[in-house]
């Protein structure tokens, strides 16, 4: 389950699931955050045609214009046919507060548009460890442009 909903839903925080994705599936308890994917796209190909997915897609996003529409999708369409990551696959930075990663962690998902992030330059954040490690792996980057 996708952890900003799991968070909301223990807290009973309902105005924000009023996403019409929540109707349309069947069971929306599996709805997955899919900022992190390893995708079968040859699977993919045999149930869906480019021409059905992008077909969906628009006439989805048309209707219902919400701010997870391509996780909205992909939730639609595969429903239940799906694994879910160990959790060092997919440490996940949230607005509820920050969790170290830890020594197993092979990525870290800066999650939501409000999550701080270690590219923001936020004075609060700088002394975490996973704010260090990015900065020293980002600095080694060519393509990075102008530092911090």
């Amino acid at each position: 389950l996708d952890q900003v909903i799991s968070w909301r839903l223990k807290r009973k925080v309902y105005l924000s699931l009023a996403n019409p994705v929540f109707l349309l599936l069947k069971n929306w308890h599996s709805y997955f955050n899919s900022g992190v994917l390893i995708f079968d796209a040859e699977k993919f190909r045999k149930k869906f045609s480019c021409q059905e997915l992008f077909r969906f897609a628009i006439y989805y996003t048309n209707r219902y214009k919400k701010r997870c529409n391509d996780q909205d999708v992909l939730n639609l369409l595969v429903e239940d046919n799906y694994f879910v990551l160990p959790p060092e696959w997919n440490h996940m930075w949230t607005v509820n507060g920050y969790t170290p990663s830890s020594p197993k962690t092979k990525i870290i998902h800066f999650t939501n548009s409000v999550s701080i992030k270690p590219w923001d330059n936020n004075s609060l954040f700088e002394d975490y460890i996973d704010t260090k490690e990015y900065k020293k792996f980002a600095l080694n980057v060519p393509l990075f442009k102008g530092g911090f």
